[in-house]
Parts: structure tokens; sequence; C-alpha cells
């Protein structure tokens, strides 16, 4: 509903969240927000691994990151999103 009313400038998802589980909403954000720069940070990525890779198949474009990440970790993702520098986070998936 946010993204719908404003645009964002960057999106932190997880993957499992209860009613609608991150791959649902990154594939809705897709479509009401095109251009929006998505990092999805999740301890679950091999339960996920198949549904991402099809929508990535479909021009979904995403960043992964495996948690655990620290307060520093999650500042270092969204300024290297944001344009303020390079994200060095450990078991970094890289581009889906």
């Amino acid at each position: 509903k946010r993204a719908a009313e404003a645009t964002p400038d960057l999106v932190i998802l997880d993957l499992k969240m209860p009613h609608l589980d991150g791959v649902e909403t990154l594939r809705r954000l897709r479509v009401q927000c095109p251009g929006v720069s998505v990092y999805i940070l999740t301890a679950f990525y091999e339960e996920y691994l198949r549904p991402l890779a099809g929508l990535s198949a479909e021009g979904a474009e995403f960043e992964l990151v495996r948690k655990p990440l620290d307060a520093d970790q999650i500042r270092g993702v969204i300024a290297a999103a944001l344009g303020g520098g390079i994200a060095e986070t450990p078991d970094s998936g890289g581009q889906a």
C-alpha cells in the first residue's frame, strides 16, 4: 500500500513474512514501482531460489543478501543502494 502512495527510493524486503511473502511482494512492486531498487535480506534464500529465479527471468531486478546482518552492514547496503558507496556484506548473494 505504501509503495502505491509514494514511490520509495529503496525497498529492503524479507522473503518470509505473514500474509504476503516476499516473492509476491516483489512481483507487485515490479508493477507499481518498476524502477525501485530492491534488496532482499533473508535467511531463507534457499527456500525461495526457484521463485526468485522465475522472477529474475521475467525481468525483475533485485539484490539478494543473506542474513544475519548487523546494523552497520544494513547501513552499508542502504548507502551502496542509494549511491553512498560500496556495501561489503558477508555471504552476499550478489545480483539475482
